[in-house]
């Protein structure tokens, strides 16, 4: 069973952790939410507690990182709040964790934010979304990671082997 967010909690930009990934996203970071999960204490869940180890997978959206990224709401929202669109693959991934039936090949993801900001350029691309100011970056943590061919790309095979930790909206410019 795939990780679902059951909230997400906006990260003031004061905190270190904003901070921290200001610095990585080359001053471009806009927001950036923690991801609380529905299944607590649980052995997949546990499994990742002790994992130190950050990758970024970035991924298409509706436009709705603009509703998001403009808004002045500093508050905690569900998950199933996020995004009303059903064809959305954030609101996708916040509400029904990384699905291996969507992706088909595995869940794929970077240590580096560049190399995410290109893939999410890419998904904004296949869906027409070119117009949109802003991306979608997951931090995530792996397990069971698999080197890909590609430099600087690894994927998992397994739904429970990919936990999204937060998501950042990020400028695309």
């Amino acid at each position: 069973m795939p990780f679902k967010g059951e909230s997400i909690e906006f990260m003031d930009p004061v905190s270190d952790k904003f901070k921290d990934l200001q610095a990585l996203f080359a001053n471009r970071l806009v927001k950036l939410y923690l991801i609380t999960h529905d299944i607590f204490e649980s052995p997949e869940y546990d499994s990742f507690l002790y994992l130190n180890q950050l990758y970024y997978h970035g991924t298409s959206h509706c436009g709705c990182l603009a509703q998001q990224a403009i808004s002045a709401s500093k508050n905690s929202i569900k998950a199933s709040e996020w995004c009303k669109n059903q064809g959305c693959a954030t609101r996708g991934i916040l509400n029904n964790g990384h699905l291996l039936t969507r992706s088909g090949r595995g869940h794929f993801f970077t240590p580096q934010t560049t190399i995410a900001q290109e893939y999410a350029v890419s998904r904004s691309q296949l869906h027409n979304h070119l117009h949109l100011s802003f991306l979608s970056v997951f931090i995530v943590k792996a397990q069971n990671i698999i080197k890909h061919p590609t430099p600087d790309y690894f994927y998992v095979s397994s739904d429970t082997d990919i936990l999204p930790c937060f998501l950042a909206i990020v400028r695309r410019q």
